[in-house]
C-alpha cells in the first residue's frame, strides 16, 4: 500500500481493522518492518493509525515517536519522548535514547 493510499484511506483502513478485530500487535510489527526497509514515511503512517485504533497504549506512543524520529521529524519526536517521560518516567527503555540506540543498531547492521 502506498503512503498516499495509508494517508487518504484512513476511516476505511481503521474500519476494517475494527471490524476484523486485527491486534494492535500485528501494526506494531508492520511499523518496524517498515523502519527496516527505510520506508519511514509509511511507518508514521501506520504509527499514526495505530495510536488512532489503540490509543493510550504506551508501547505504541512509543512507537509513534520511534517511527518520527526515523523519518527525521525531531520535533515530533521530542514531543512523544516528553509524553513518554510523563506516563512512564521510571522506564528506561523508551523514548529518545533508545530510538538513537536502534537507529545506530540499524546502520551498522547495514554496513554490515
Amino acid at each position: 500500500m502506498s503512503y498516499e493510499e495509508l494517508t487518504t484511506n484512513q476511516d476505511s483502513i481503521l474500519n476494517f481493522l475494527a471490524v476484523n478485530d486485527i491486534y494492535h500487535i500485528i501494526l506494531n510489527h508492520a511499523v518496524y518492518q517498515l523502519i527496516e526497509k527505510k520506508e519511514y514515511q509509511k511507518a508514521v503512517a501506520v504509527a499514526q493509525l495505530l495510536n488512532i485504533y489503540e490509543p493510550h497504549r504506551i508501547n505504541e506512543i512509543d512507537t509513534l515517536g520511534e517511527a518520527y524520529f526515523n523519518n527525521g521529524q525531531i520535533d515530533m519526536a521530542k514531543h512523544y519522548d516528553q509524553i513518554l517521560k510523563k506516563l512512564e518516567p521510571e522506564d528506561e527503555g523508551l523514548g529518545l535514547a533508545i530510538w538513537e540506540t536502534n537507529k545506530k543498531e540499524r546502520l551498522q547492521k547495514d554496513v554490515l
